[in-house]
């Protein structure tokens, strides 16, 4: 009788590629040198570091050629909080090792030095995603931007020939910054002929906005060969009477973020005329609101407009923050190509849709595989005694009855609760001769109660047709009460 072991290593390996979590690869690999050596590409592909930790990711692991992780790696993030003085001698060392012409692509959150940065690129000509900061990547350095140096610009051209996504940081105030800025990124556009995917990230230093910078576009546009573009911390549009959408060409455009902006009405209605007088290829929009929008009503109104007119959409995303949420007709102009859905409201402001309004909504979008909403208040009891036996009846009008009318569309395979179920606890100080919970028990209890929530939810819905393989319940709230020195706590 044959077993698993005696298929071919092709079945093998599309077998390999389901598993996914880390210690279960790690099993995996101790069965045999065969099966290490299949696991390897799969275990190996994405790789994570701070480049000190201990284990399979320390640098010393990683640096020794029998143990055969670096040939692999094809994503390379290296994430650390703290910068040591050693930091950039072990990136050094990381690169040196790394199989040339391997890895495609490098994120790495801290500063890395011009030779450091150089060094990467000699080594690896076929990166084609770069989030790095360096002065490559600063648009406001103060010196001369490699991208316009003449000596830089044809050995960076040559080098970075296969990028097709590279983001840009803006930090600095400089008279001048926005016309220096154009440059950089025309010049950019030029030296990656194959860049198709721009992040912008502003830490709110620019003293420019997205309209100064593509006011120097004139005779061509700028963008023109993006399919996806993300715009972080900007200063979008500030002047609405200004022209602007013909600058900013979004006939090829497909993805669109835009993370805490500023004056994004007069952006989005200047992209509502366009897409109105156009038909685009826009797929996924994903906007974040900043949380003191100062005109909440109105900017909640443009979204809508932009919703209306944009192309049909497959992912759509709207963290709203303080903002009224959007009306359901303006989602469900999109109800035949939906298939992730993410609305999402301050939890303080307790918006949510009604079952009338969300029964049309499901039952429009019959491809809708994601959703992730505000639900009515839902209350859990005591962290120490917290309620048992949910009534899940469409006749309810709180989060039970959402719960009970989502389980009738068994499309959904992801299901996401953004605001936090009331669940009761009180701090007080440890007063004497009374029992005590520390944050760990407090933290665990609250966990428990979480997975008992779960576990009532997918039960339930396995029952009547709908059986979600991921169900998430948004829990800043609670972890940011639990941000505080140790100590001890009666919990009530």
């Amino acid at each position: 009788m044959k077993t698993f072991a005696d298929l071919p290593t092709e079945m093998v390996v599309n077998v390999f590629k389901f598993v996914r979590q880390r210690p279960d690869q790690g099993a995996v690999c101790l069965v045999s040198r065969l099966w290490r050596k299949i696991m390897a590409p799969v275990m190996w592909e994405k790789l994570e570091t701070n480049l000190r930790e201990s284990g399979s990711r320390s640098l010393g692991t990683l640096l020794k050629a029998d143990y055969n992780i670096l040939p692999h790696v094809r994503e390379l993030k290296i994430c650390s909080v703290t910068f040591g003085h050693d930091m950039e001698d072990r990136l050094k060392l990381l690169i040196a090792a790394l199989p040339r012409d391997k890895l495609r692509t490098i994120h790495c959150t801290y500063y890395i030095k011009d030779l450091t940065f150089q060094q990467l690129l000699l080594s690896q000509r076929k990166l084609e995603s770069i989030q790095v900061a360096t002065s490559f990547t600063n648009l406001d350095q103060r010196t001369e931007s490699h991208f316009l140096s003449h000596d830089y610009f044809s050995w960076t051209a040559s080098m970075m020939s296969e990028v097709k996504q590279i983001k840009f940081d803006l930090f600095r105030k400089e008279n001048g910054q926005a016309r220096k800025t154009f440059k950089i990124l025309r010049k950019a556009f030029d030296a990656c002929s194959k860049l198709e995917n721009l992040i912008l990230i502003d830490t709110r230093a620019f003293p420019g906005s997205l309209q100064d910078i593509l006011s120097y576009a004139t005779g061509g546009q700028l963008f023109f060969q993006l399919t996806s573009v993300t715009l972080q911390g900007l200063d979008l549009v500030p002047n609405g009477s200004q022209p602007f959408c013909h600058n900013f060409n979004v006939t090829n455009l497909q993805q669109m973020n835009l993370t805490s902006c500023d004056d994004v009405i007069p952006f989005l209605d200047s992209l509502t005329r366009s897409y109105s007088e156009m038909s685009g290829a826009l797929k996924v929009l994903s906007i974040q609101l900043r949380e003191d929008d100062p005109t909440p009503v109105e900017t909640a109104s443009s979204v809508e407009g932009f919703l209306k007119a944009c192309p049909k959409l497959k992912d759509l995303s709207l963290v709203l923050a303080r903002c009224p949420l959007v009306g359901k007709d303006c989602l469900l102009s999109h109800a035949d190509t939906l298939r992730s859905l993410v609305v999402s409201t301050d939890p303080l402001e307790q918006r949510a849709y009604s079952k009338h309004d969300l029964e049309r909504i499901l039952k429009a979008c019959k491809r809708l595989e994601c959703l992730a909403i505000n639900f009515p208040p839902i209350r859990l009891g005591s962290v120490t005694k917290p309620r048992q036996g949910l009534r899940f009846d469409e006749s309810e009008d709180g989060a039970e009855g959402v719960l009970a009318q989502i389980s009738r569309y068994s499309s959904l395979h992801t299901l996401g609760m953004l605001n936090l179920p009331e669940l009761r606890f009180a701090y007080y100080p440890k007063p004497p001769r009374l029992p005590t919970m520390t944050k760990q028990a407090i933290l665990q209890s609250y966990n428990s109660v979480m997975q008992s929530l779960a576990n009532q939810v997918f039960c339930y819905m396995a029952q009547h047709g709908t059986s979600p393989k991921v169900f998430h319940v948004e829990a800043d709230g609670f972890f940011w009460k639990l941000s505080r020195p140790d100590r001890d706590f009666v919990v009530l």
